[in-house]
């Protein structure tokens, strides 16, 4: 499994988020044609994603999955919204730099326990899943 900078992990679920399949993102990436993706957020710099074709890692990356390096609890909450359509405080409780009660289906789940980083643990619970920083 490729690892990915926060940042990185941002514009691959920004673009996704916004209906582009992998092979597209492949394409427009690979030719350098990022025009599609900057309307997307302007605040995001998609460039980062040259460095993941040069290194070759972008196809693995879209199509087996990544672990974030290093993920900040805004990040998480982010990350859960794009990737999920999960959102704090309708489909999640947020206390103290913990989630719980989030409910995902099997395949979200898998999802989640791939590219969630090591900083993080997951804890299924009665009421849905719990995730929290390993320190806690």
């Amino acid at each position: 499994m490729e690892k990915v900078t926060l940042m990185e992990a941002y514009v691959i679920e920004t673009i996704r988020h916004a209906g582009f399949t992998n092979k597209e993102m492949m394409i427009k990436i690979e030719n350098r044609q990022l025009d599609d993706f900057q309307k997307l957020d302007e605040s995001l710099d998609f460039t980062v994603l040259y460095s993941l074709v040069e290194n070759n890692w972008l196809k693995s990356i879209l199509e087996d999955g990544y672990t974030i390096t290093f993920l900040t609890f805004p990040g998480l909450i982010n990350l859960l919204k794009l990737k999920y359509n999960k959102h704090r405080d309708k489909d999640f409780d947020v206390s103290d730099f913990v989630i719980s009660k989030l409910q995902l289906n099997k395949e979200q789940m898998a999802d989640l326990e791939t590219w969630l980083s090591a900083n993080w643990k997951i804890k299924k619970e009665k009421e849905g899943i719990g995730i929290k920083p390993v320190h806690i």
